[in-house]
């Protein structure tokens, strides 16, 4: 940014840079449809949704992870109008291998209260989230690549902190 202030010739040099390495379609292409990807954005504006983990790593350091899922942050109340938009689009929530006879579908997710047990999260990783969290799969035929809702009671900043940051105390 501040060798874009040498000169004007410099800063267009630096605008068309940042506007062709920068572009959302190049990281949630796989994953969605240019109308798709706007849908998301507004989306994510509404529900304060963020997105972490790889998908935010490959953005910011331009660097490609094939086997990576898109980590989608969202806060307990809003977790409906990114599933429910997820479930419209293709993307279908998976069971895990282990499967917990409380929870099959989708609705019967959004209609649990908070906390969720923790034998109710429906993800078989092994990542360690701190507090109350439930990861929901989902996945679209014909796609190789997951996507995850990650969901707390906290806002997803805070979440995404607490996992990310072993400093983070709140």
């Amino acid at each position: 940014m501040r060798y874009a202030r040498v000169c004007r010739t410099t800063k267009n040099a630096v605008s068309s840079y940042i506007r062709r390495t920068f572009k959302l379609e190049g990281i949630l292409g796989p994953y969605f449809s240019e109308t798709q990807i706007l849908e998301l954005r507004r989306l994510q504006f509404e529900s304060g949704a963020l997105i972490s983990g790889s998908t935010a790593l490959q953005f910011f350091d331009r660097s490609f992870y094939p086997d990576s899922d898109l980590d989608i942050y969202v806060q307990f109340d809003n977790k409906g109008e990114i599933a429910l938009w997820l479930d419209s689009i293709g993307y279908k929530m998976q069971p895990t291998r282990h499967g917990n006879p409380r929870v099959e579908t989708l609705p019967q997710v959004l209609d649990m209260g908070f906390p969720w047990n923790a034998s109710d999260n429906l993800d078989d990783s092994t990542y360690d989230y701190s507090g109350p969290f439930v990861v929901l799969n989902f996945l679209k035929a014909g796609f190789e690549r997951k996507i995850q809702l990650l969901i707390s009671e906290e806002p997803p900043l805070i979440s995404i902190f607490r996992f990310h940051s072993s400093v983070y105390t709140a």
